[in-house]
């Protein structure tokens, strides 16, 4: 089984891979991106823009311009991408959903128990961490035993 990841968000993984690899300071642009990893002109540039708008890239305008990071990736975890791409928030209780099924749903808890545990490891991972394939259990271990 694979999870599927939203496409926004892959794009915006990819994007932010690419400038973690790059020296500091490196610029990169949308058109760039596009050409290279072979994605949507359109859809890179406006997840390039969302990142920015949060403060996740900076942007430049003008012939040497582009985008780098603004924030450091290991103050940026996974959640925090899937919202901003998404738009809103994660909610764990099947109760803040527009479910019809809540009041005679027999896997409510257990729902919300999976979805609680999710988020949970999506807030744990950072982006470094996630780009160096680290996931929050080997940093944990890690920082038990040095």
């Amino acid at each position: 089984m694979f999870i599927k990841i939203n496409k926004k968000i892959e794009y915006a993984l990819i994007a932010l891979n690419h400038l973690y690899e790059q020296a500091n300071g490196t610029s990169v642009t949308s058109r760039e991106l596009s050409e290279r990893y072979k994605l949507p002109f359109d859809t890179i540039s406006k997840v390039m823009q969302s990142l920015a708008a949060h403060e996740i890239l900076i942007s430049t305008q003008g012939v040497k311009g582009g985008y780098q990071l603004k924030t450091n990736l290991s103050q940026i975890n996974y959640l925090n991408i899937y919202e901003i791409i998404e738009g809103k928030k994660v909610t764990t209780d099947c109760k803040d959903m527009a479910c019809k099924l809540v009041s005679t749903c027999n896997i409510t808890g257990p729902i919300s128990n999976l979805n609680h545990s999710l988020v949970s490891y999506m807030q744990g991972l950072s982006l470094a961490d996630l780009f160096e394939n680290r996931t929050p259990e080997t940093v944990l271990r890690e920082v038990i035993h040095g």
